[in-house]
This record gives structure tokens, sequence and C-alpha cells, in this order.
């Protein structure tokens, strides 16, 4: 009589998928850098207004983002995505000692969506299944939601909108405003890559 081969769970294949996003991330940095090195002061601009003694200095960039940035960026949320998907798929086998087919992490805006999409965690004890609902998005955790509505426009529509963040810093003039007057201009150029 055979004997059912035993189903030995792990996550390699997550941490796989969260080395290359580090990946992704590493090479999205040293492109930042690059882009941030060929900046010349004529593409980088900011306007300065000075009321009640309080210097306003809004900073920013007129330069296009290399569409590099949002394809780095959309694999890497790729990848975190599919390592969450990598967890549930192996929880379930560690669970029912089985494979289970169309396992996946849910991400929910709502109890009622959440109870519509229980079946992605068949094969999942109540105490995954339980762990898994505190990291939904209408339990308030935030940054589930975030990886959802980032990653399913990437996957679906369109690379993800990076772009270049506007800087405002403020300080107390060091003389009263006066429209005649050149104030003091300290202008610091910030970028930030996703909105």
């Amino acid at each position: 009589m055979n004997q059912p081969k035993r189903i030995n769970p792990s996550l390699d294949n997550a941490y796989a998928r969260v080395r290359r996003a580090n990946q992704h991330l590493t090479r999205l940095k040293r492109e930042r850098t690059l882009f941030n090195r060929a900046a010349t002061t004529s593409e980088v601009f900011a306007d300065h207004y000075c009321e009640r003694n309080l210097n306003v200095i809004i900073g920013y960039s007129r330069r296009m983002i290399p569409p590099i940035f949002g394809v780095l960026v959309g694999e890497t949320i790729y990848n975190l995505r599919s390592a969450l998907d990598y967890i549930i798929y192996e929880l379930a086998i560690l669970d029912s000692q089985s494979i289970q087919e169309g396992t996946q992490f849910p991400i929910e805006d709502s109890p009622d969506g959440w109870k519509r999409h229980r079946n992605y965690l068949k094969g999942l004890s109540i105490t995954h299944k339980t762990s898994i609902n505190h990291l939904q998005p209408y339990r308030g955790c935030k940054w589930t939601g975030l990886l959802r509505n980032l990653s399913n426009p990437d996957k679906h529509k369109t690379l993800t909108t990076v772009n270049v963040s506007h800087a405002i810093f403020m300080d107390e003039a060091d003389e009263p405003a006066h429209p005649n007057l050149s104030p003091k201009i300290d202008v610091r150029k910030k970028s930030s890559l996703l909105r």
C-alpha cells in the first residue's frame, strides 16, 4: 500500500519574494541618487512668500521622472504582495496537511468583504484565520490596504505613479515682511518616490 507523501510547508519562497523586493528597492535608491545628482539648478524652482514675520518657501522640480522608477516600485509591490499569498498557501499546507488550491491573502475594507472571501483561507486553522483577519484594513491595518491599492492598478492598468514631491520650509523672518525686501532664501530639494 502506498503511503501519501508527507508535505512539508516552507516559507522559503515567501522569503525569496521579500529578498527580490529588497533588490528592487536597492536599485530604486541607486536610480534616485543618480537622478538627484543629475539635477541642475535650472530644474529646481522655489516660490517664496513672506508674511507676518514668517518665511514660507515651496520648492519643486519640473523634471520628468524616468519610467524605471515606476517599474521598480511596481515590481517591489508585486513581490511583497506575492509573499503574502505564498504565506497563506504554506499555512494551509501546515494546518490541513494537504495542498489547497485557490488560496490567497485577502485584503478587505469591510466585514462583509471578509466574509465573502473567507474561502481564500481554506485549510487554515482558526488561529491563523484570526491573525489574518487582524491584518485587514477594516480592522485598522493600513499597510495591507496601501499594498493592495498600489498593487492592483500596477498589475491591471498602468505603472505606479512616481513623482517628485514639493517641499515646504517655514521659519521666522529676520525682519518684518515687506514686498520690496530681498528675503533670505534657503531652498532645499526633497524628493519622495510615492505620492
